[in-house]
């Protein structure tokens, strides 16, 4: 578990760094081409990045059922669902709430 808190909070700090992206600059540009492609390389960053967990760490950030394709359709509904739901998110980064999200829509 300690493991998973130090690989959880090296993503926020990395996030950070690399000028993440707010979900109100990602609402206003999620009908675009480039705001598709941005989610789905996101939503890719974040399937690697659980798989890697579960190779290194012997668990996963996530457990989608097998039969769940995710795609940037998928990526959208469920953080828009998780950002509602969770008003005290505010204008965060896309990143970290795509991966909350995703944690809790498929807890392990």
């Amino acid at each position: 578990m300690r493991l998973l808190l130090i690989a959880m909070s090296m993503v926020a700090i990395t996030a950070n760094e690399a000028h993440a992206l707010s979900y109100s600059t990602y609402v206003a540009s999620r009908e675009d081409e480039l705001g598709k492609v941005v989610l789905r390389s996101i939503g890719s960053g974040i399937e690697w990045a659980n798989v890697q967990a579960g190779v290194t760490l012997g668990k996963q950030l996530y457990c989608p059922p097998e039969n769940v394709v995710l795609n940037e359709s998928n990526y959208d509904q469920i953080m828009t669902d998780f950002v509602h739901d969770n008003t005290d998110y505010g204008d965060g980064e896309v990143e970290l709430a795509l991966l909350h999200a995703l944690m809790e829509t498929f807890p392990c």
